[in-house]
């Protein structure tokens, strides 16, 4: 049904004769198929399948007019307020229907950032970022979670995710350091293959390295990211400075992307990052002559969102140097995400005018096409809506429990070792539960859940808050004719605010939101203006406050597991931060605290000072000095962890950024499972440690990579997968 409606939107545009080329032909090989279809297409259609734009700027004008190539949803962006799986499909498969309506009907390709679930969407199944895998180093579980991540992304009607995320992570400063599953590159080198194909399938032993590949239409084709060097930037900088040598860049930083070719991944996105001194984003040595030629890559270089934009500064100024550059040095398609007329224009300019070769465009198209047929979009375009009920299903999110179980590293177990605390007694009398991060799904999850940077609070069943939970309900929004649901939504929220009375905010986000409506409308809007209408749109709108009830189960919170796990005659005591009250003639048997940080993306997660915020080690201090205390750390990366802290507390676990699957850290510290988690990362001491790896001539750290203790049988530690 979905080919024979292809067919007939191409016969209606007047292309009948293409419904007999050798392109529509599912029979012919693909090779031929881009060489019939790239032979019929235009400079402006060449073009035009090099653009990948964001949601909130798709329309019949952009996808069958101009047959732009690609479309994503930056983190946060959505078809309205809380939608559906339905609601997802429904929206993507109407972009797909513009697309097949355009002249030669080639279909655009969807992308997410799926990068631990499907974790843009309200009541996805919620996995551990990263680092927790790498802790958890099972490669048959990543796998697993690729497999389940697909389908859920599938039900949505997406056939593309922006993951998996293969740094190796060389400094705990980094903002991104929860994306990485370790600095050991060996480990990134398994786990991220082996996400590959969970989430695109295993190829065949005949299967070529580099070329794309995709097992059929329950699987997503990945990217991997960010190439190259993203996780050794100078003092973890984020979109900072890698200084090595060429030999150290592939020792360390490229292998993970040869063993992702050899299973076929689809795309490779460039770095924001430079390599001594040179941004990536314009490196033809490392796309061009090394991803390209030297590994062979056949599939889709892309940029990151607006990289391009960074190539110059102020950012986007010199806008057709950025696209010459990034082009030639082998950039295939760009996040553009706002301005594709502007970039259309332009780049049809530098190629009118020799500064882009006409080979470099058949080049970057030729690859497009390739994924695109490789992917049977050609005869499979729009969604399957029977796998919408598979959506956080119950085995799926017992597969999350189980990948908490396996993440979880034991750090201390009891101040005598012949004595140990864990695991805990399930029918203690009472029970205090204590911290920021016991009863908080949000900071669980992390960044990357829902919207970019996370939020705190019960944000898997819509509820944000991240300007506190003092907003009231919004009234109904005042609609803006011509405005995406993105910025509905955020002009919703900003009037939302003012009937609260929070008018600074408020009015700035009003401002904001109709700011970027009034942009987006431009059809070309200036250079200066395109980053911010990006931020905009999409970063600087508080969220909403929505209704719970629509998803009233968004997973457990390590709370809410503790409570289900111990004995009906056990009373569990939940105070966030107690005081002086809540030990006055009381007697717990032991003492929970749970804190870490909170969520963050990117940049904004960069750190000079690594110690516990919220005041978590004087909560901490406060209750292990009164109770015998178990300290859970949730966190993305390691946290400072004083002597007087280490000294005062029985046992210490680090969880990671769990997910939504809380009850997975009650099923291990209560003893019906052993821990299984190894570090991932070195623990350092203090921060003038740093930058400090395994093998490090100066290595003294607080616990070494790989180091785990188990409740029964000792010490382990491993350091490779």
């Amino acid at each position: 049904m979905a080919a024979a409606s292809h067919a007939t939107a191409v016969a209606a545009n007047g292309d009948g004769g293409a419904q007999a080329a050798v392109y529509r032909d599912p029979e012919a090989p693909v090779e031929a198929r881009i060489r019939d279809l790239l032979a019929r297409m235009t400079l402006r259609e060449k073009a035009a399948q090099m653009a990948q734009i964001n949601l909130s700027v798709a329309s019949p004008y952009a996808l069958s007019t101009l047959a732009v190539g690609s479309v994503l949803n930056a983190a946060g962006s959505s078809p309205g307020q809380l939608p559906t799986p339905a609601d997802w499909a429904d929206m993507v498969d109407d972009f797909q229907r513009w697309a097949l309506s355009s002249r030669l009907g080639v279909p655009m390709l969807y992308a997410t950032d799926a990068v631990h679930g499907h974790n843009n969407l309200y009541g996805a199944t919620v996995f551990p970022h990263n680092v927790g895998l790498g802790a958890a180093r099972d490669p048959d579980l990543v796998r697993r979670i690729g497999e389940v991540t697909a389908l859920e992304v599938r039900a949505t009607g997406m056939p593309c995710t922006f993951a998996p995320c293969v740094a190796v992570c060389r400094d705990p400063r980094w903002g991104r350091c929860y994306e990485s599953y370790s600095e050991d590159t060996g480990v990134v080198c398994t786990l991220g293959s082996s996400i590959v194909a969970g989430l695109q399938g295993t190829p065949p032993p005949v299967h070529r390295p580099g070329d794309p590949y995709l097992a059929g239409l329950r699987n997503v084709l990945a990217c991997a990211k960010h190439f190259v060097g993203d996780g050794g930037t100078d003092q973890g900088v984020n979109e900072g400075d890698t200084i090595c040598s060429f030999g150290d860049l592939e020792s360390v930083h490229m292998k993970p992307y040869v063993d992702c070719l050899a299973q076929g991944v689809s795309l490779v996105m460039a770095t924001y990052s430079s390599w001594n001194g040179s941004r990536v984003h314009s490196d033809r040595f490392l796309i061009t002559e090394v991803l390209k030629g030297k590994l062979g890559f056949k599939g889709i270089v892309i940029s990151d969102w607006e990289g391009i934009d960074r190539l110059c500064q102020p950012q986007g100024s010199d806008y057709r140097y950025c696209i010459s550059a990034s082009i030639n040095a082998g950039l295939d398609m760009i996040m553009v995400p706002f301005g594709y007329e502007k970039f259309l224009e332009d780049l049809l300019f530098l190629v009118e005018s020799g500064d882009i070769p006409m080979a470099r465009i058949d080049d970057a198209v030729e690859r497009i096409l390739r994924v695109k047929f490789v992917a049977g979009l050609f005869e499979h375009p729009f969604s399957d809506r029977s796998l919408i009920d598979i959506v956080g299903c119950k085995a799926h999110r017992q597969l999350a429990r189980e990948a908490v179980r396996k993440s979880l590293v034991l750090l201390k177990n009891g101040k005598d070792p012949k004595r140990p605390f864990l695991p805990l007694d399930k029918n203690a009398k009472k029970v205090l539960v204590a911290g920021t991060h016991a009863d908080d799904i949000g900071y669980q999850c992390g960044g990357w859940t829902l919207t970019w940077d996370g939020g705190k609070g019960k944000i898997t069943v819509g509820i944000v808050a991240h300007l506190g939970p003092m907003w009231g309900p919004p009234p109904p929004p005042t609609r803006v004719a011509g405005a995406s649901p993105t910025q509905q939504a955020g002009r919703a929220s900003a009037q939302g605010a003012l009937a609260g009375g929070h008018l600074t905010s408020a009015q700035g986000a009003l401002a904001r939101a109709t700011a970027a409506t009034q942009q987006l409308r431009q059809p070309h809007p200036p250079a200066a203006s395109r980053g911010r209408a990006a931020s905009f749109s999409l970063l600087s709108l508080p969220p909403l406050f929505l209704s719970p009830y629509k998803y009233p189960f968004g997973g457990t919170t390590i709370l809410e597991g503790i409570k289900a796990a111990v004995g009906k005659n056990t009373e569990v005591i939940y105070k966030e931060f107690p005081t002086a009250a809540t030990f006055a003639d009381q007697e717990y048997s032991y003492a929970v605290v749970v804190v870490g940080e909170g969520t963050y993306a990117e940049s904004l997660g960069d750190r000079t000072d690594l110690q516990f915020p919220f005041n978590g080690a004087e909560t901490i201090l406060s209750i292990a000095q009164r109770v015998p205390t178990l300290v859970i750390i949730v966190s993305g990366r390691p946290l400072i962890l004083e002597p007087e802290v280490m000294d005062s507390i029985d046992a210490l676990v680090a969880a990671w950024l769990p997910g939504t699957e809380g009850e997975g850290v009650a099923d291990v510290v209560f003893g019906d499972y052993d821990f299984e988690g190894v570090l991932p990362v070195t623990w350092l001491r203090r921060m003038d440690q740093l930058p400090m790896n395994a093998n490090h001539e100066l290595h003294d750290p607080l616990f070494p990579l790989g180091f785990g203790l188990r409740m029964e049988m000792g010490n382990i530690s491993r350091h490779q997968c």
